[in-house]
């Protein structure tokens, strides 16, 4: 039979563990954020110039980070997919989840950011970090 003190005791003996994962969970969170907030200035510091050098500039981000050596024509097609979406209403969170049926979350949240930050700039304002 499990005593009130054994129940005390158990808890004791979890609350070390307990508190090394919130602490080390907030501070993956708040690495998190702020590798997103780095990475939405430093696309959307990249949107000052024309349509080529935003494309150049998109399969760079692309190729670096996501999908390295991946067709050019494919990699466009995506990302202007994603502004089309944006065109047709789409929120951002509803772009994730098409990216995200075919991607995974990593990979879609950063095409997204991409394609949004060099070839459809006006639509950074459906960013949640602005």
């Amino acid at each position: 039979m499990t005593t009130r003190d054994d129940l005390i005791a158990e808890d004791d003996q979890q609350a070390p563990q307990q508190t090394w994962m919130r602490r080390h969970w907030k501070l993956l969170a708040a690495a998190g954020v702020a590798a997103a907030l780095a990475i939405g200035v430093a696309v959307a510091s990249l949107t000052l110039t024309g349509g080529n050098d935003r494309e150049r500039m998109y399969l760079e981000l692309v190729r670096d980070n996501v999908f390295p050596g991946a067709d050019r024509e494919q990699l466009l097609d995506i990302g202007y997919g994603i502004c089309d979406l944006y065109d047709e209403g789409y929120t951002w969170t509803e772009v994730i989840a098409v990216l995200t049926d075919t991607l995974d979350g990593n990979d879609a949240g950063a095409l997204n950011v991409y394609a949004t930050g060099t070839l459809c700039p006006e639509h950074l304002d459906k960013s949640p970090n602005r």
